[in-house]
């Protein structure tokens, strides 16, 4: 994988933070395995659990306490 590539595929990445934080969609519990590239280097990004909290209005609501 070239340094291009390696570019390329960050640019992908923030550009899917950029638009699903303008959307309020968070993913939440994002890591490495939740990444996929296709064979023509395009990101995808999995594991968008319409169960998880968006956010909490405050610390009453959280599942830890």
């Amino acid at each position: 994988m070239t340094h291009q590539d390696k570019v390329w595929i960050a640019r992908q990445l923030l550009d899917c933070f950029v638009k699903f934080h303008g959307l309020r969609a968070f993913h939440g519990d994002f890591g490495t395995g939740k990444v996929l590239l296709t064979s023509q280097n395009q990101v995808l990004l999995t594991d968008f659990a319409p169960i998880k909290p968006f956010c909490l209005q405050n610390r009453s609501q959280s599942p830890l306490e």
